[in-house]
């Protein structure tokens, strides 16, 4: 069983090269990139647009959460195509907050795709970078997506 397990998560992670450790100054321009791409004007995953865009979660991105997709990102999934990977350029921003009516998040955490794989970033409230000394944290649960994405899946044929 351990066999196992381990083997579909090799094959998890063989799919994009594991995502480097970014310092803090990279982590702000990664939120900054989406920020001037505006991803607040960005859609929800498809399976949820007919449902409130703050929905209830669990795990470390907090009680509450609003995802927004880059539009190439729900585009490729949107297309039928199979594919083994995400295309590079996408994005995907996950707002979290303590409570439902929560105004502002206390966390924003940005993973977009380059010709290196999945850069990862998470600020706090006060905008400090909490995820360059940490994307195992963020692989150790995006590792059992389909490349790293959790709100959409690959199309395999």
């Amino acid at each position: 069983m351990t066999l196992l397990a381990a083997a579909a998560i090799a094959g998890c992670l063989a799919q994009s090269p594991e995502p480097a450790t970014l310092d803090d100054d990279r982590v702000l321009r990664l939120l900054d990139e989406v920020e001037a791409e505006d991803y607040g004007q960005w859609d929800p995953p498809p399976t949820s647009a007919d449902l409130p865009r703050r929905r209830a979660a669990v795990g470390p991105h907090g009680a509450w959460v609003d995802v927004y997709l880059h539009p190439d990102l729900l585009e490729a999934f949107l297309s039928l195509e199979p594919m083994e990977a995400w295309p590079q350029g996408v994005a995907a921003v996950c707002e979290s907050y303590a409570t439902e009516d929560a105004e502002e998040p206390f966390l924003i955490n940005v993973m977009r795709k380059d010709e290196g794989g999945w850069s990862w970033a998470q600020v706090d409230d006060a905008r400090r970078a909490l995820s360059g000394e940490r994307p195992d944290d963020c692989i150790g649960c995006h590792g059992a997506a389909d490349d790293y994405v959790f709100s959409l899946f690959l199309r395999d044929e």
